[in-house]
């Protein structure tokens, strides 16, 4: 993808998309079904650690044992891209080969047998008027073919604060439809500039909640968890932050992408903080908390 035309440099981009899509549907069977079939996980499968928290294991499986219902919330980026000031950048819209086999990674780990709770809801950013596509249908993509589920795009990036008003008052909702001790999850791909605001939002106030995102960080997961011990009771909310055990970073790349953004988390009244890797330079250990 040399080009210098931009017209052809997005071409080659949407065959090399393509050609990747094509490779996972050849090497995961369904993925081009109707979504009906579904995938079953083999068994035996191991299902992998994907969080490590700090807080008081015991307490969280106690609430979890009482509890009346529990959703979940899930924030993730979307797919990967070379952002517009590289070499070689991504047209907008879609992704470089890398993200999409984040996505099918996406429907591994959140799917049947997977690392994380199932989610039965997904949320993407509404797309832009003529285009019918974007990075986080991208990235959702593969997970609402395997579970047959679509995903809802009503808000756009600048609705954002309305997602989590309506991610909030869902909660209800989903408790009230199923019976007692139904666990509830929401997966929502969204634009890295605002997921610190909508983790704020949604009640989050962890210090990884009002840390800003890394330019460079495709890999990390938010999830948000809510219980409550009556129907149409008091919420408590249990934070981790963990992977998507795809493609960690390896370096920081800063907030460029940010600066100027009318997604940028302060746009909505909820600003971020630096965080301490754009101070040292690397990522080094990663820190997980869990408060409740």
């Amino acid at each position: 993808c040399q080009e210098s035309s931009t017209i052809r440099r997005a071409l080659c981009y949407g065959a090399a998309a393509a050609t990747s899509l094509l490779v996972v549907a050849l090497m995961v069977p369904g993925i081009l079904s109707n979504g009906r079939g579904g995938w079953s996980a083999r068994e035996g499968d191991a299902r992998p650690t994907a969080f490590t928290a700090e807080a008081d294991g015991e307490v969280l499986r106690a609430q979890t044992a009482e509890a009346e219902c529990i959703v979940n919330i899930f924030l993730v980026r979307h797919c990967d891209k070379n952002p517009p000031w590289s070499k070689d950048p991504t047209p907008m819209e879609i992704c470089k080969a890398e993200g999409l086999l984040r996505g099918e990674n996406l429907a591994r780990v959140f799917g049947p047998g997977g690392s994380f709770p199932v989610p039965r809801r997904l949320y993407a950013r509404q797309l832009a008027e003529g285009k019918f596509a974007n990075r986080d249908l991208y990235m959702l993509w593969p997970l609402a073919q395997r579970l047959g589920v679509v995903v809802n795009t009503s808000f756009s990036q600048d609705d954002m604060l309305g997602l989590a008003q309506e991610l909030l008052a869902e909660r209800e909702a989903m408790c009230d439809a199923e019976p007692k001790g139904r666990e509830h999850s929401v997966l929502v791909s969204w634009n890295h500039c605002s997921i610190p605001a909508l983790a704020q939002a949604l009640g989050c106030h962890s210090d990884r909640c009002t840390t800003c995102w890394d330019d460079g960080d495709f890999e990390t997961v938010l999830w948000l968890k809510y219980t409550t011990l009556a129907r149409s009771g008091a919420w408590n909310l249990s934070f981790q932050v963990g992977s998507q055990e795809f493609h960690p970073p390896t370096r920081v790349d800063g907030y460029r992408e940010c600066y100027g953004s009318s997604a940028e988390s302060s746009n909505f009244g909820l600003p971020c903080k630096p965080p301490i890797s754009w101070v040292s330079g690397d990522f080094g250990p990663r820190f997980y908390e869990t408060f409740t």
